[in-house]
């Protein structure tokens, strides 16, 4: 996972307003990366585990085996990156589930 700089500052530098970075619908890029660096490598053990399964990543929330590398973000986060990811080709789109 990427560590963040100890002497960077959030937002420092990075034209970002401090609105923006206040707003509950914003994460900030080095969270974001973060978590789909957690996402990749929980995907990655899904499939071990499940010897090939695939899953959409928020699904992977809560399950008794939910690999430990997303338990430091939020159901949110995981979504974002998801869907993050899902733009760069990374992952499948997320589909709506047929009720």
């Amino acid at each position: 996972m990427r560590r963040e700089d100890p002497e960077r500052r959030e937002g420092q530098g990075h034209g970002e307003s401090s609105a923006k970075r206040n707003d509950p619908g914003h994460i900030d890029a080095i969270r974001l990366a973060d978590a789909v660096d957690a996402i990749l490598v929980a995907l990655d053990e899904y499939k071990i585990d499940t010897r090939g399964g695939t899953i959409p990543p928020v699904d992977l929330l809560g399950l008794p085996n939910q690999p430990k590398g997303l338990c430091d973000f939020t159901r949110w986060e995981i979504e974002q990156a998801s869907i993050f990811m899902s733009r760069l080709g990374l992952l499948e789109p997320i589909k709506a589930r047929k009720a």
